[in-house]
């Protein structure tokens, strides 16, 4: 019954760890009609199902049994706790006259689970009739996608006293469905729309992550007020000749460029040089308004000046019909640096040699309307936002950008691919890979899947990081690069994967395909530390010289 009223309350689908604490729930969820995966690693288990639900947009459910099979839970609540997705735990737990006296799998784990998500604790003898269990799984549900903070993760830690199953059914009497409604956002006053959005100044609109985003608005805004667009690569705004494709390359080659005024809108941008520069902005006095959907609010450097929680794409569109006249004449300096930087890296990447860098932003160019990019967040994502360009109309790019972690990346992405028919990509590190491997055992696999592993033994994302150049070069290699002992694409052929090699566009093409037609395709990258180094180099060398 709660899996029933869960189900039809717009729970998308369920993950299942097998455990005997949680075999009531198991019954249900296999007597239900509720689209059920499967995993059996809790930790794997839990961020397919938040790629589950970042995909569709809507609550996805992981369950496990008592103990450290709960507390595995820990990072991708986390993770969806600060990225705003809908991610339901249902934890089944040991009777309260059972903790504290050593009983087996038995631990405080709704304690350790409040800390990052929101946690109903229920005994399940303490519910009386089916209308009180209907009652929890609505409050489950409008914890998870209509809580004030906006989306985020709710757990049910649920007692569950033996017999765990009994022979007869158990009625306990009828309930009724009930239904969950996301409140609207306020709207933004039309003075205060005036103000900020306003033509006769000049000024940059930065995007991030958002899912009320409405891009036609934002590049009739854009055009509108003619001012660039600097969006990140997950805020999905790909179209429109105001959007930069380099925002980063072309902040570092106009150091003395400054706007009159920042409007920031949905997430952080992921690029520390764009923070950096508002942060500079705003040191001199210059304004920056700040809207975001999530009243859990994500201003890491503090830049914002002025701050407010609204409908981001209630707010452009309004913008449309407030503010009067328009901008008339020619696209600003950073638009024309920036078709400048597009069109030197595009020959660089067709001249040069074919390293990783120029790899991904050939995967990325290389997808069509209705697929998917999945991004470790670590180096890959930095690829593709300094040099990957605009993704093609309609590629959706993501990534775990709540908290910035490796761990749990290529869940995600079996997640992010199960929701969907249409081709899907990975793009990860070879740490990021050998880290979540077991997920490629365990969780289903994408009808249409690549996973392109880019081996440059270890992380050399430390190697562009300010303390690299305070370091001795042993120190650095073997405390912070970490070269792996084996290769990912070596253990993938070893479970039974034939391995691609890409070397070159044309590669890129032949594994696009093959994933396309309808096959889970793996590919490496076989590079090494130096060689992505000096490919990075080169790369920004060439966008500062055009």
């Amino acid at each position: 019954m709660l899996v029933e009223a869960l189900t039809l309350g717009g729970l998308a689908g369920a993950v299942l760890c097998p455990g005997s604490r949680s075999t009531p729930i198991a019954a249900a969820l296999s007597a239900s009609d509720a689209s059920v995966v499967v995993g059996l690693d809790e930790r794997e288990a839990a961020f397919f199902a938040l790629g589950w639900a970042k995909a569709l947009r809507r609550p996805v459910a992981v369950v496990t049994t008592s103990g450290t099979a709960a507390l595995e839970l820990v990072p991708a609540l986390a993770e969806a706790r600060e990225a705003g997705v809908a991610l339901v735990a249902i934890v089944a737990d040991r009777p309260r006259w059972a903790h504290g006296v050593g009983a087996a799998q038995t631990v405080e784990q709704a304690q350790t689970l409040a800390s990052v998500a929101s946690v109903i604790d229920l005994e399940l003898s303490d519910v009386v009739d089916a209308e009180q269990l209907a009652g929890v799984a609505h409050e489950l549900l409008v914890r998870t996608v209509a809580a004030p903070f906006g989306p985020g993760p709710c757990v049910l830690n649920l007692a569950i006293a033996e017999p765990l199953l009994v022979d007869e059914e158990v009625r306990i009497g009828p309930w009724h469905p009930r239904s969950v409604t996301i409140p609207s956002r306020p709207s933004l006053a039309d003075a205060w729309l005036a103000q900020w959005f306003d033509p006769q100044r000049r000024g940059w609109l930065v995007v991030g992550e958002d899912d009320t985003i409405d891009v036609d608005a934002l590049a009739s805004v854009a055009a509108h007020l003619g001012w660039p667009v600097l969006a990140d690569p997950l805020a999905g705004v790909e179209r429109g000749p105001w959007v930069l494709e380099h925002p980063e390359l072309v902040l570092r080659s106009l150091p003395d460029a400054s706007p009159e005024v920042v409007l920031v809108l949905g997430a952080p941008h992921a690029s520390r040089v764009v923070a950096e520069r508002i942060a500079v902005a705003a040191r001199r006095g210059i304004p920056v308004a700040w809207i975001q959907s999530r009243s859990r609010w994500r201003d890491p450097a503090r830049l914002a000046t002025t701050a407010v929680v609204a409908d981001v794409g209630d707010a452009l569109r309004r913008a449309l019909l407030t503010v009067p006249g328009g901008h008339a004449g020619e696209p600003c300096g950073l638009c024309e640096r920036d078709r400048t930087i597009a069109a030197t890296l595009e020959q660089v990447v067709a001249d040069g040699p074919t390293g990783e860098v120029a790899l991904a932003r050939v995967v990325l160019q290389g997808l069509h309307d209705g697929e998917s990019l999945v991004v470790a967040s670590s180096l890959p994502i930095r690829h593709l936002e300094v040099f990957g360009g605009r993704a093609p109309a309609g590629v959706r790019v993501l990534a775990n950008r709540g908290l910035n972690g490796i761990d749990g990346t290529l869940a995600t992405w079996l997640g992010v691919a199960h929701a969907s028919r249409a081709l899907s990509v990975l793009v990860v590190g070879d740490l990021t890979a050998l880290y979540g491997l077991s997920a490629l055992w365990q969780l289903p696999l994408p009808e249409r899947g690549l996973v392109v592993v880019l081996e440059n033994q270890g992380g050399v994302i430390f190697d562009r990081v300010a303390p690299a150049r305070l370091l001795d070069p042993t120190t650095q290699r073997s405390f912070f690069v970490t070269p792996p002992r084996y290769s990912p694409g070596r253990i993938l052929e070893g479970l039974g994967h034939e391995v691609m090699t890409l070397k070159d566009a044309a590669s890129v093409k032949t594994a696009l395909s093959r994933a396309r037609a309808g096959a889970f395709v793996v590919a490496r990258v076989g590079t090494t530390r130096e060689a992505t180094n000096a490919e990075l180099d080169r790369l920004y060398q060439a966008a500062g010289r055009s």
